[in-house]
């Protein structure tokens, strides 16, 4: 019995913070902020997230721009789903780029580490 109100008070409270963070993410867009969002996976694709891909989406000049701001990539759309979708490309684009390369500049041999710290490629 202790457990069962146990769990069922564990699921309320993570309940309250999905709708908080619901909430969040609604008035930041609303108020044409940015907003927050991860890349937990690529499926179908097959390459593998290592750990979460930190993505920032905000208004930019009449449409989204969602930025992976750690390897400079971004992606612009004409919705906040349509940006976060093309960046999510793009990242696995510039991964392949990167890696065909044999040598690569300083600045975009750090792109290609920082990618790489995030992604395992098939």
């Amino acid at each position: 019995m202790a457990t069962a109100l146990k769990e069922e008070s564990r699921l309320d409270r993570l309940e309250h913070e999905v709708e908080l963070q619901r909430q969040r993410l609604e008035d930041l867009t609303t108020r044409g902020g940015a907003c927050q969002l991860q890349i937990h996976s690529f499926a179908p694709e097959l390459y593998r997230v290592k750990k979460p891909i930190p993505i920032v989406v905000r208004p930019h000049e009449g449409e989204f721009m969602a930025s992976f701001l750690d390897a400079n990539v971004n992606a612009s759309g004409e919705t906040e789903q349509e940006a976060f979708e093309g960046v999510k490309g793009l990242i696995l684009d510039m991964l392949d780029q990167l890696s065909r390369h044999q040598r690569l500049g300083p600045k975009l041999a750090t792109r290609l580490a920082v990618l790489r710290e995030f992604i395992d490629e098939p």
